[in-house]
């Protein structure tokens, strides 16, 4: 159809909160004091053809929700000032900075 080309689909799935399932301990459920009650699952699906970093490395990539914005609104064509790149986990300039956080979590993929 006419003008098809123009049209953008952005599909995301994120979770509101992680889940502890007894990786760690003896519990399952909400746990805000370790690392699995803060650890979310995230999908992003794009039509068209999106150049990004290889699959593989995206699977090893850590995404912060607090910056989903600077993950998104590039992908939708739109700018604000004050934008990141290096919160953009899709960019090659995306650099990872930890969260604070109030329990120590030494590795953010596991």
């Amino acid at each position: 159809m006419p003008g098809d080309e123009l049209t953008h689909k952005l599909w995301l799935a994120v979770s509101d909160h992680g889940q502890d399932v007894g990786h760690d301990r003896n519990h399952a459920g909400h746990s805000p004091m370790t690392p699995a009650g803060y650890r979310i699952p995230l999908l992003l699906w794009q039509s068209g053809h999106v150049p990004t970093p290889d699959a593989h490395a995206l699977e090893q990539r850590p995404v912060r929700a607090d910056w989903l914005a600077d993950l998104l609104l590039p992908r939708l064509g739109i700018t604000l000032p004050g934008a990141d790149s290096a919160r953009d986990a899709l960019s090659d300039d995306y650099r990872w900075q930890p969260p604070v956080l109030p329990i120590a979590v030494a590795n953010y993929l596991d």
